[in-house]
């Protein structure tokens, strides 16, 4: 049997990143390099708040070689507790 596998992570907006994995790069050219590092990442932002048509736009255009994204449930939507 053969599969795929893909390698992500939560989201690209940590400043612990910022000097190790970042390597110094400003804030703004995160997305982009993340992408070139992941083959999937989950997008936290849609978990607490609407996104607007323009700001996936702007996602997509600043990460050219995008991964696979997954998109977080807005917390409105999730269940509470039992």
């Amino acid at each position: 049997m053969s599969g795929r596998a893909f390698i992500g992570t939560s989201g690209w907006n940590y400043a612990a990143w910022r000097k190790d994995f970042y390597g110094g790069l400003p804030a703004k050219a995160w997305p982009a390099f993340c992408s070139t590092r992941f083959s999937g990442i989950e997008i936290n932002a849609t978990h607490y708040r609407l996104q607007s048509v323009a700001t996936f736009r702007r996602w997509r255009r600043e990460r050219r070689e995008a991964p696979r994204d997954a998109l977080r449930l807005l917390a409105l939507l999730e269940p509470r507790g039992a």
